[in-house]
């Protein structure tokens, strides 16, 4: 089985090359959060996988929650791994993740870093094409290479690439991310005319549409940025500020269909 948490596409997209030579099905780890639905029922002996991109060095705070809580109600030796989608490289979700698990009573056998082109384009400068390109083309030959080290369930560090995370300074993005989190950051411009699109799309059930615009229900977030780069109008800002640029994978977005879906719908169309 695996578990997904995806803002703009890259886990999503890896979780299906990795479902497609390995089998077994995909979870939605933020509509799990929002039902409330801690229990993972495996086969015996299923490996375990948990795709999610990172933030600020640290994991997305519902792939926490979700972790933190979650029963495995299924005996047998569940290798349990983990592929951390980034633009330069995991930062301490590694050890986020492990401590998280280990409030389940559980381990994480094995991790790897997966480079993707970058979604956090408040912040960042928008990638060219050539560079999206070619870090989804490598990304593709690293997934061939991880799906070999699932399948013989080999353990550790396996080709992580860390990036310029100072160990020293782990609490300091970590307090950074949970600021960023709050949805008072977020607001809409003139542009918003109600179309509903970052409602449907939110994979944390957040946005609603009230009085014609889109509006924040809820006090933070997990910051996963898909508002930004999917709504149609480009209506919504982050800190006062317009992205620099908009990215989705398209194995996520489905270009027939013209609207972002919950991934329970995506897996239909795919």
């Amino acid at each position: 089985m695996l578990l997904c948490y995806s803002g703009t596409g890259n886990s999503y997209s890896a979780c299906k090359t990795i479902q497609s030579a390995l089998g077994g099905d995909i979870g939605d780890i933020a509509l799990r959060v929002n039902n409330e639905n801690f229990t993972v029922n495996l086969e015996f002996n299923e490996p375990l996988g948990l795709v999610f991109p990172v933030y600020c060095g640290n994991i997305p705070e519902a792939v926490r929650k979700f972790v933190e809580n979650m029963d495995i109600v299924n005996s047998g030796q569940h290798y349990i791994y983990a592929v951390f989608t980034c633009s330069s490289g995991c930062g301490f979700a590694p050890e986020d993740l492990s401590s998280a698990l280990e409030k389940s009573d559980l381990m994480l056998d094995a991790y790897f870093t997966l480079l993707m082109p970058n979604n956090a384009l408040v912040y960042m400068e928008p990638e060219d094409t050539y560079t999206i390109e070619q870090k989804l083309e490598a990304a593709d030959t690293e997934l061939e290479a991880i799906i070999e080290d699932v399948r013989e369930r080999r353990t550790g560090a396996i080709r992580t690439v860390v990036g310029k995370y100072d160990p020293s300074e782990k609490e300091k993005h970590r307090n950074t991310y949970n600021k960023s989190r709050t949805t008072d950051n977020f607001s809409v411009t003139e542009f918003c005319g109600g179309c509903g699109f970052c409602e449907n799309f939110c994979p944390e059930d957040i946005i609603k549409i009230q009085n014609g615009k889109a509006t924040w229900t809820k006090d933070t977030c997990s910051l996963c940025m898909g508002c930004l780069n999917l709504c149609p109008y480009t209506a919504i800002m982050y800190a006062g500020l317009r992205p620099k640029g908009r990215y989705h994978n398209d194995v996520f977005y489905p270009k027939s269909a013209g609207i972002a879906m919950t991934l329970e719908t995506k897996r239909e169309h795919d």
